[in-house]
């Protein structure tokens, strides 16, 4: 039916068996780039993996399919809504984690760094249980409404991030830009068609006037080149860094 296209998202799964689709407009593009930047990333895993902020975990399936993580713990505040359902290996304060020093071989840290006041903090206590050379694997967001409020703190340029890595002893491998013109105007296409105050029969009717634009910007932003320089607009960045020996 017409209202099941508008309002489910017909994906397997939300998060790693995406499919474009009007019920997902709004969490389509950034849910595609994160995904692709996982895959990229993946080879780099290896060793016990912590999960910072793991929520729900839903990338540990395919990064445990690598073979090379013998072990992927699961760590978030014991009152998240986000890991409702699912088992949470270790919990704490947003602060300090509860892990030796040097005892971990890779973090993984999607979406968490903008809730965090002084992130710089965090990084650095992401250094401390990290073994010098081990990977941090990270991603943050640049076009997206405030949410979680009142715990949303930043939005990063690739600037930034590389100076609160480095400041907290990290050499970045690289800082990769999700999507680029293109993708961020179908984002906020779809993040206004989801959340603006227009009326329920309006957004519906809409949500279908916009799809061919909408898939239209999605195909043409797939081949855009994008690069960290001025005036490049991004919807979010994603980081491979190493603990410096």
């Amino acid at each position: 039916t017409v209202d099941r296209l508008i309002n489910k998202d017909l994906s397997d799964n939300g998060f790693t068996g995406l499919k474009p689709c009007i019920g997902n407009y709004q969490t389509y593009v950034v849910r595609y780039h994160i995904l692709q930047a996982v895959e990229d990333a993946i080879p780099y895993f290896s060793g016990q993996l912590l999960d910072v902020g793991a929520g729900s975990s839903p990338y540990e399936e395919i990064i445990m399919a690598s073979g090379k993580v013998s072990e992927y713990i699961k760590l978030d505040f014991a009152s998240s809504d986000y890991h409702q359902g699912h088992e949470l290996d270790l919990t704490w304060d947003g602060k300090t984690i509860p892990l030796h020093a040097a005892s971990i071989d890779t973090v993984f840290m999607t979406e968490v760094l903008e809730h965090v006041h002084k992130p710089g903090e965090l990084l650095r206590e992401v250094r401390r249980v990290l073994k010098p050379g081990g990977i941090l694997f990270m991603t943050v967001p640049f076009t997206w409404p405030m949410h979680e409020l009142p715990f949303d703190y930043h939005r990063f340029t690739p600037i930034a991030l590389r100076a609160y890595l480095e400041e907290a002893g990290f050499d970045v491998k690289g800082i990769q830009l999700l999507g680029g013109w293109d993708h961020s105007l179908a984002l906020q296409i779809g993040l206004w068609l989801t959340n603006s105050s227009m009326g329920e029969r309006k957004r519906k009717i809409a949500k279908i006037l916009a799809w061919p634009v909408y898939s239209y910007l999605m195909r043409k932003g797939n081949n855009e080149y994008t690069e960290i320089r001025n005036h490049q607009m991004h919807i979010g960045l994603a980081t491979l860094a190493v603990a410096r020996k």
